[in-house]
């Protein structure tokens, strides 16, 4: 979401939605998967007992065949140090030239999501993203300042194993420049897409780490892991939080089936930019981007514009129909563009321009938006040729 889009934040406690992962795979059964595979310590005799960071170091170091060019500055601190830490950093992100370019442009949420249907009208997202993070936040690598902060008093085995993740964010860092300004600029999906590949790396470590412990390890692990989920239904702000971990661990573990760290470190330098190839890494392996197309103009005072993705228009459409549906209804998708704007009625209206592979595909996608409609009134689907233009005021 765009909130947390300068941010590289760990959050635990949040779900996805199954039906959002297209082709996918969840992170659950992590540990059942590979409760009898032989521990980290076992495998490495002279590492055993209470792990220092050297050895979280070369563990990363390890698993993504990489080398630590310097030490990384890492901390235990509290849940206050944490939250004056991290809004020091947004406050020093903000101050930045190129925060401030993209931030003429950074869309309403809320009325965004309101007017899509995902949340009541006038629902505070931004509260409820602060929420999550002020709560749910238990390790941060912050690539301005290159700290690394992780709640906790003692290296107990979770907060090694968030430790192991953030350690992969400096890692990669120190190689790739996690924090580069040119990402993020534009009214496109390239900076979520970047998060999903960054979180994904340094999930996928994280996964091989938690593999490699002892059975007492990751079931102590588990259930500290277990104090900081929140519970509760999975909204769409859950999802798009959750989004960046576990769809980007899916493309990541993609890209090294196909070739290993090589892969992994060749999208770093060559990013993804759509949720499309996040989701369906096949479409980045391929290099297939997505077309030109046409901006809608606003009719009135605009509170957002950009492109929603294969992601959010899956969350659109996932309040009408199931996973098999929403992959026949965007399977031709090629591109989009939206804007959002108010009218002096108080409404809210949305236009989007989506491009699609073929006209057939256009007509499937038209047909999913249809069933939308008829759920969410006052709005129009027209198609024309491979584009198809969704308009709703709500």
């Amino acid at each position: 979401m765009t909130a947390l889009n300068q941010r590289f934040i760990r959050i635990l406690g949040v779900s996805v939605a199954a039906i959002l992962l297209l082709d996918v795979v969840s992170l659950a059964g992590w540990s059942e998967a590979h409760a009898h595979r032989p521990s980290w310590a076992s495998q490495h005799a002279r590492l055993a007992g209470p792990a220092g960071l050297p050895v979280l170091e070369r563990f990363v170091e390890h698993a993504r065949g990489l080398r630590f060019k310097q030490p990384v500055n890492a901390e235990l601190v509290d849940r206050q140090q944490l939250n004056d830490a991290r809004h020091t950093e947004e406050d020093l992100a903000s101050s930045t030239s190129d925060n401030a370019l993209h931030a003429t442009s950074r869309p309403d949420v809320g009325s965004v999501l309101g007017v899509m249907g995902l949340v009541p009208k006038g629902a505070n997202v931004s509260g409820a993203v602060d929420n999550a993070e002020d709560n749910g936040v238990v390790g941060v690598y912050f690539p301005r300042q290159k700290r690394l902060l992780v709640i906790g008093q003692e290296q107990t085995p979770f907060v090694r194993e968030v430790l192991v993740h953030e350690l992969t964010h400096a890692l990669d860092d120190q190689y790739f420049d996690i924090g580069r300004r040119d990402i993020g600029l534009h009214d496109d999906e390239a900076l979520d897409s970047w998060r999903a590949l960054n979180e994904g790396d340094a999930t996928s470590v994280e996964k091989k780490y938690v593999d490699a412990m002892s059975p007492a390890d990751r079931q102590s692990a588990l259930a500290a892991q277990g104090a900081f989920g929140g519970g509760g239904p999975a909204t769409v702000v859950d999802d798009l939080l959750s989004y960046p971990y576990v769809a980007g661990l899916a493309f990541v573990q993609k890209l090294r089936d196909s070739g290993g760290n090589k892969a992994v470190n060749a999208a770093f330098r060559h990013p993804p930019t759509t949720s499309e190839q996040i989701l369906r890494p096949d479409h980045f392996l391929t290099l297939d981007t997505p077309a030109i197309v046409t901006k809608p103009t606003p009719r009135g005072t605009p509170v957002g514009r950009g492109v929603f993705g294969v992601l959010q228009l899956g969350e659109l459409l996932s309040t009408v129909a199931d996973g098999p549906a929403i992959r026949d209804a965007l399977d031709g998708w090629n591109g989009d563009r939206f804007v959002a704007w108010t009218e002096p009625t108080g409404a809210t209206c949305l236009d989007i321009n989506v491009a699609n592979d073929s006209p057939t595909a256009a007509g499937k996608l038209a047909a999913a938006f249809q069933t939308w409609l008829a759920h969410n009134p006052t709005g129009s689907v027209n198609v024309s040729g491979d584009v198809v233009k969704l308009e709703r005021c709500a």
